[in-house]
């Protein structure tokens, strides 16, 4: 699978979903309904990612999704209000209930959560790959700045 200028390679589905990744990258194909069992198992996974790598660029394939159960949202909101820092979303494919429901997880983790979640709906899926290098950049720099600056530096 290759999206704009990063080859993801596949690993393991969940479920019917598909899956690939290239370090802190992950494209989930979303095919079917996404129920509480398989989020549990995705948040896992990204939970894995920002160990790994310190931040996860989430990538989400909506174009052959399904419905999303009030228990999986709710799942989804309360991980995305933990890890919202950490964490960038950019989605493509969605039909307009999918982009509605996915709306609704990011204003309710922006509403509750102290750290608004960086997301965006975008067209294309090198629109929205890009944008998740630009988000790569600031977690980067972010993390660079950290690095520099003695934690028991004089003001």
């Amino acid at each position: 699978m290759h999206a704009g200028e990063v080859s993801l390679g596949e690993i393991s589905p969940i479920g019917p979903h598909q899956l690939f990744r290239e370090g802190p990258i992950l494209m989930f194909r979303h095919h079917g309904n996404f129920m509480l069992a398989e989020a549990t198992l995705a948040t896992a996974l990204y939970s894995k990612i920002i160990a790994d790598h310190g931040y996860l660029l989430l990538l989400l394939d909506f174009t052959h999704s399904g419905d999303v159960d009030p228990k999986t949202r709710r799942h989804l909101v309360d991980w995305g209000k933990a890890h919202a820092e950490r964490t960038c979303i950019a989605v493509f494919g969605s039909n307009l209930v999918f982009r509605t429901t996915f709306t609704l997880i990011v204003n309710a983790i922006r509403l509750i959560g102290s750290t608004p979640l960086r997301a965006k709906a975008c067209s294309e899926p090198h629109e929205a790959l890009a944008w998740l290098k630009d988000c790569e950049a600031g977690f980067q720099q972010r993390a660079l700045g950290r690095r520099l600056i003695p934690t028991g530096a004089a003001d």
